[in-house]
């Protein structure tokens, strides 16, 4: 050709002579363009129309799962490539997915030889891993949506022979319309790819098995080759085509079984398809036997082993541990097909038994064996997920296709009209969330939510962007209900982990989202879920019949509770608020709180007021109730509610700040507020005329001048006699008569012999609203903390009051002790009244068994009443029997150090004894309470009954 163009260099053609130079040369190329006729052409655009369009448009929408990973790992392919690094091709990924991420590599390589043409996403190299806004992510995606495409169009090429024109584009139209098969072929994931693939291997073998061309069978294996690079679950067309080889040698046998030919292809088709896998793995080069290690251990063993949910799988309303059983693909199958794709199976069902003999019948059946083989080994499979069942879709698809368009017609184009009319009905209401079409033969999404696994970051998008058009939505924080980089990458704001319901710092936040996967699975704390989908919704997202994703306004509080803020068995406090932490005397106090009941009952939240002093005095408490949303929630169940409580501040308070406690009536442990949030300051008040004291059953009333400006009203007595290990309460009550100067009390422990054994003195109210700040006619409540000490013996004595320089002595009655008394029941599993002796009596008594790995430890707590005042130890004996056989015993005090017992106090004892105890068998356990003169027994029946068991 160039001699020629030297030739005729300077010489002017005619148009003749050009045509005729152009024949003479180039008739080849003539001839090939002449095959291409316009008819042609525009089936052919027709065809990339169908398929491309909804693979290349309105691709930044969600994240969805294993996406992000997945671009880690092509990313770190594309590098290593870039750097000469072979070895670091062999990345973390379980797939390979080489063949997607050399498409990735050449785009990137492109884009980077040409920046100007990606002015919007354009990015140093070394930013490249930084990169994960929605905009990069569709450009990933129209990587992998232009690589399926051209693997459709081999396809659909493949296919123009066997199935004609009119089938061949019936088929484009169902494998480029597919809403299932477009799930996965607009994400940058590799199923789609790895099905293509496969769908090339076969088309590629039967191309083979009817013209008995060795590039067939070559090209075939490197197919399966580069499938299994894409996915290694494309390994499972390896039995499939091991069917077709005895298919294959079952037709050809002769006697006897002939396996020759289908040995030498299997032979030239395996063969093909390892140097493939190996020729487009670099890692493969100089790392084989890693590389094949890394797959079997990160791919084929974690498949076979461990389900990709990592435990409970959602399937027909319900969770399975692992695995749903063999119907959970083909229910898949049904509500992932649209009724067109059925109406195509059923036609070339009916066109296989009908027609024995047709032309496409090794095809279709060979396809249809092979979905079913597919079907079966992936039932087979622990790992269960509805878009691993795509691998047989673009078989599905060109089996549809062709019994669609065998079916009797006047009018083939206008049926191929219809057909694709009646296709984008079904596929276009998903668009661009393909994710969300479901068969609506069978009620769609609406039925399906509840029948089958759902959401893979679809429609969680929708909530994020409904976010960030609220005002100030930069400065809000937001608990993402699916995946936490499937919302931070696109809300404005903060994003907090799903976890956070589990530790209820998620109060923390402004909005709650929650999404269908994790519902359907159950992994939200049920408190959570019940609490908020109580609520109206901020926002839902529902798309085509069934709602992915729901928005929440989180209450708003004053004060959130730390992570974990538990009282275990009684409840998690979440926030609280305040109508005010400064109150005036005599105001009340309003305080809401978020909690959760984890067994307290609805009931028992308790606040509690106390000074500032170590001991912390009790001024008063309240008792929280649920508001009227809540009222109506079981209180044996756990559950999120709001209550609320109303604090009055006596009048006679002294202005300072207290500290709040919270908790349950049952227990004395009590939640741990932040200091901030559980200040509480009393504010002081004119007083006009003189106050009056609110008498109650605990004041003694007293009423005596202590001096010319101060009278003792009453006192409140303590409970608890004066002892050694804690200290008392005494509260007097004062009243200034006129302005008055601060004046030291005085407090004297006085005995039988009117002797000073103990003395404390000190300003009133301790300095915090000394007297010479009281105005006339006020009245001020003045607490002491009064503790013996070792010298002081136990007896009765006096207490006398006095001020400075005054003869006025008030003396009240006090008893000393050798430790605080308790007099209030507790509660317990099992009450039993039963008397030991005239001393004591068993109330009741607790059993658990705490199981810690193969150590077993019987805590019983026992609850002892006193008959009378005495001063006796005893010893209590136990003995674990199987019916009338002891098993073991033990002898213990019955309460360590305790030789004093005043009358009616009552007192828990509590061990721990190892023991060997199998739940199923039946026990009784004797109690025997020894004195130095005798012994009392009772036994216990049954006690596996009441045995409530601990895991530690």
């Amino acid at each position: 050709m160039s001699g020629l163009v030297l030739q005729l260099k300077n010489v002017v053609l005619s148009k003749e002579m050009m045509a005729l130079i152009i024949l003479k040369y180039n008739s080849f190329h003539i001839k090939r363009i002449m095959k291409f006729p316009t008819q042609t052409i525009l089936w052919w655009l027709l065809v990339i129309a169908i398929i491309a369009t909804p693979r290349l448009t309105n691709l930044n929408v969600f994240y969805a799962r294993d996406e992000l990973t997945i671009w880690s790992w092509s990313d770190q392919f594309s590098q290593a490539i870039w750097q000469g690094d072979l070895a670091g091709t062999l990345t973390m990924s379980d797939y390979p997915g080489i063949p997607m991420f050399w498409a990735q590599t050449a785009f990137l390589t492109f884009k980077y030889q040409f920046p100007a043409l990606f002015p919007d996403t354009f990015i140093p190299v070394e930013q490249l891993t930084q990169a994960r806004s929605l905009a990069f992510l569709a450009e990933r995606r129209a990587v992998a949506g232009l690589l399926g495409t051209i693997q459709l169009l081999l396809v659909v090429g493949l296919l123009r022979q066997p199935l004609g024109q009119g089938g061949a584009l019936a088929a484009a139209i169902f494998l480029g319309l597919d809403p299932f098969t477009l799930t996965e072929a607009r994400l940058f994931r590799l199923e789609s790819v790895s099905a293509n693939f496969i769908c090339l291997s076969l088309l590629t073998y039967f191309r083979f098995r009817q013209q008995a061309r060795l590039r067939w069978l070559i090209f075939s294996g490197v197919m399966a080759g580069w499938a299994i690079s894409s996915k290694t679950s494309a390994g499972l067309v390896v039995p499939a085509m091991v069917l077709l080889w005895l298919w294959e040698s079952w037709q050809r046998q002769s006697k006897p079984f002939n396996f020759v030919n289908p040995l030498n292809n299997s032979l030239v088709w395996g063969g093909s398809a390892i140097l493939a896998f190996g020729l487009i793995w670099p890692a493969m080069w100089i790392q084989p036997i890693n590389a094949l290690q890394h797959l079997f251990t990160r791919g084929l063993t974690q498949v076979s082993e461990e389900s990709v949910w990592h435990g409970d799988v959602f399937f027909w309303g319900q969770l399975f541990d692992q695995d749903p059983g063999p119907f959970f693909y083909p229910v898949v199958l049904a509500f992932r097909t649209t009724p067109l794709m059925w109406l195509g199976l059923l036609a070339a069902l009916w066109l296989l038994m009908r027609h024995r003999q047709a032309p496409q019948r090794e095809l279709i059946g060979g396809l249809l064996l092979y979905a079913m083989l597919i079907t079966l080994e992936l039932t087979l499979i622990l790992s269960k997920v509805d878009r691993f069942l795509l691998i047989i879709f673009p078989a599905l698809s060109i089996i549809a296709a062709w019994g669609v368009a065998r079916l009797p017609t006047n009018h083939r184009l206008l049926s191929l009209i219809t057909l694709l009319v009646a296709q984008l009905i079904f596929t276009l209401p998903a668009h661009p969330y393909y994710f969300t079409y479901w068969n609506p033969l069978l009620g769609g999404g609406r039925v399906a939510m509840n029948s089958l696994p759902m959401g893979s970051g679809e429609g969680l998008d929708l909530a994020m962007n409904y976010l960030n058009q609220q005002p100030n939505a930069a400065q809000k924080t937001l608990v993402c209900g699916g995946s936490q980089p499937w919302c931070e990458r696109i809300f404005k704001g903060t994003t907090l982990r799903s976890a956070t319901y589990g530790d209820g710092s998620w109060f923390a936040a402004d909005y709650a989202s929650l999404y269908i996967s994790h519902v359907q699975r159950q992994t939200y704390p049920p408190a959570v879920v019940n609490f908020l989908m109580a609520q109206k919704p901020l926002y839902q997202a529902d798309l085509q019949g069934a709602t992915y994703a729901w928005l929440y306004q989180v209450p708003q509080v004053d004060y959130v509770a730390p992570p974990e803020t538990d009282l275990t068995g009684l409840g998690r406090l979440l926030g609280y608020s305040f109508n005010s932490q400064t109150i005036q005397r005599g105001q009340t106090l309003t305080m809401t709180i978020w909690w959760t009941n984890l067994g307290a009952g609805v009931e028992n939240l308790r606040l509690r007021w106390v000074d500032n002093y170590d001991y912390g005095y009790e001024w008063g408490q309240a008792l929280a109730t649920p508001m009227p949303d809540y009222a109506h929630l079981p209180t044996d169940q756990p559950a999120i509610l709001a209550s609320q409580l109303h604090l009055t501040i006596p009048p006679e308070t002294p202005p300072g700040d207290y500290q709040l406690r919270l908790g349950f009536t049952q227990s004395p442990i009590e939640f741990k507020l932040p200091e901030a949030s559980s200040r509480l300051t009393v504010s002081n008040i004119a007083i006009s005329q003189p106050m009056t004291l609110t008498v109650n059953d605990d004041q003694q009333t007293i009423n005596q001048a202590m001096s010319s400006d101060l009278k003792l009203l009453a006192y409140i007595p303590s409970r608890q006699p004066l002892n050694v290990q804690s200290p008392i309460w005494l509260a007097f009550y004062w009243q200034a008569s006129s302005s008055t100067t601060n004046q030291m009390v005085h407090l004297r422990l006085l005995n039988q012999s009117n002797q000073i054994v103990k003395e404390w003195e000190g300003i009133h109210t301790q300095g915090q609203y000394p007297p010479a700040a009281w105005q006339k006619g006020e009245i001020v409540k003045d607490v002491w903390a009064l503790q013996a000490d070792s010298t002081v013996p136990v007896g009765s004595y006096q207490l006398a009051v006095s001020l400075d320089d005054n003869d006025s002595i008030y003396r009240l009655p006090l008893e000393v002790w050798s430790q605080p008394i308790n007099y209030d029941l507790p509660s317990m599993q099992v009450q039993q009244t039963t008397d030991f002796g005239s001393r004591l009596k068993l109330l009741g008594y607790d059993l658990f068994l705490d199981i810690q790995g193969d150590k077993k430890q019987l805590s019983p707590i026992f609850y002892w009443q006193s008959l009378t005042q005495f001063s006796q130890p005893f010893e209590l004996e136990l003995t674990l029997l199987v019916a009338n056989t002891p098993v073991q015993s033990w002898r213990v005090p019955l309460a360590e150090g305790k030789t004093d017992w005043k009358a009616q106090e009552i007192v828990n004892t509590a061990y721990h004894f190892p023991v060997q105890i199998a739940l199923n068998t039946a026990y009784n356990l004797e109690i025997a309470l020894v004195e130095s003169t005798q012994t009392h027994t009772l036994r216990l029946e049954n006690i596996q009954n009441h045995l409530s068991v601990r895991l530690k």
